[in-house]
């Protein structure tokens, strides 16, 4: 997957680093965290499987998203993931 995405997006601009050192006292209060160990860009764990957007008045990214947060593309020109291939990793993830 790595090869089909654009070198900007392969910097991963749209990760949320260090959530575990933000939430680190969760477990102590008997909170449980869901923690990919994967990209956002493989499919996003913060969407449900209807897709809606998170945010009123904000459009979705998608489940398997193919802008990032700023509007940018993901994927080179024709390397996008077709609706198989998302519905695959949603299944899958």
């Amino acid at each position: 997957m790595e090869e089909r995405i654009t070198p900007r997006g392969r910097k991963l601009p749209d990760t949320d680093w260090y959530m575990e050192h933000l939430y680190a006292f969760a477990l102590s209060k008997g909170i449980d965290i869901l923690r990919a160990n994967f990209s956002r860009y493989v499919v996003d764990l913060n969407r449900g499987r209807n897709d809606a957007a998170l945010y009123a008045g904000r459009p979705s990214t998608g489940l398997a998203p193919l802008l990032g947060f700023d509007g940018q593309p993901i994927y080179q020109d024709g390397q996008e993931p077709d609706a198989d291939e998302i519905a695959a990793r949603t299944d899958q993830y």
